[in-house]
């Protein structure tokens, strides 16, 4: 596919911008999914100038969400709130269509929760549950909701994160295909074991060890790493040191069983960059 791209970036940009600014964009996202950065960069940059030209604001806004995550995973988070803040901007100028608006949202969101902002995350997660429950979309508004009940959490107001999370899993029910359901349901779980787990962790445990069960059932590992991990924190919490190692050592076996299925070195990148993830979240649990 990157052979086809790279003719379709060499045509006649002013004859075919269309083409060449698409091309241009999967290019991007093909490096960056490989960890190709210094490729990424240029690539979404040409992207974003021919769509900047055109005055196709909806690509616009998704460019500048695209380089913010590419920044934000090389560390330059200054340059990455830039590009967020411009992304905003589009959104808030022009009538974007409500699944790109709740794209962006989204990343500025968790960015903002990540940074230990977690009001502002709720504020804007607000925004996509409307948006969601405006389209009628059962898997969107479960999404929404369980995220946000995680922002009420991280911000001790936990009446309202129990309320999020019931009426995420009311939403879930309304979900037609059954392959989408249970990805809602297993996220669904997991954000009810974070929002449990400081008043009952060994409850959190038992959700926790239901979704890990399930994902096992279905045979789909990609999530397992980070569950395992907040497994480990649950374990800690009630000082089961031993059970807690035992949990990390299996996320670190999840993540090489991972790493091993990707079938080439540029790929593996994202897995090592999530082994390095928890390995420091293992850390932050025994210090």
């Amino acid at each position: 596919p990157s052979d086809f791209l790279n003719r379709c970036f060499a045509v006649d940009r002013l004859e075919y911008p269309a083409l060449t600014a698409d091309a241009a964009w999967a290019l991007g996202l093909f490096a960056a999914a490989a960890g190709r950065s210094s490729e990424a960069l240029p690539a979404y940059q040409k992207a974003l100038d021919l769509f900047t030209r055109a005055r196709n604001w909806d690509n616009v806004a998704g460019l500048h969400n695209q380089l913010a995550i590419l920044y934000g995973l090389m560390g330059e988070q200054r340059v990455a709130w830039s590009h967020r803040q411009q992304a905003m901007e589009s959104y808030e100028r022009h009538d974007l269509p409500s699944q790109r608006a709740r794209v962006l949202l989204m990343d500025v969101a968790r960015t903002a929760s990540a940074d230990g902002c977690p009001l502002v995350a709720i504020r804007l997660q607000t925004v996509i549950v409307a948006l969601a429950q405006k389209d009628g979309d059962a898997f969107a508004i479960s999404n929404a909701l369980q995220s946000r009940a995680r922002y009420f959490d991280d911000a001790g107001i936990t009446p309202s994160a129990l309320h999020d999370i019931d009426a995420a899993q009311r939403a879930v029910a309304r979900i037609g295909d059954a392959a989408v359901r249970e990805r809602a349901a297993t996220n669904v779980n997991a954000a009810r074991a974070h929002i449990v787990r400081r008043g009952n962790p060994a409850e959190a445990c038992r959700l926790l060890q239901e979704t890990i069960d399930h994902l096992r059932r279905i045979e789909n590992p990609l999530l397992l790493p980070e569950l395992y991990v907040a497994m480990a924190r649950c374990q800690a919490d009630q000082q089961l040191i031993r059970e807690a190692g035992q949990s990390i050592d299996a996320a670190l076996a999840e993540l090489r069983s991972l790493n091993g299925g990707t079938g080439g070195a540029g790929r593996r990148r994202p897995h090592l960059d999530r082994q390095g993830a928890v390995r420091q979240g293992g850390v932050g649990i025994f210090v």
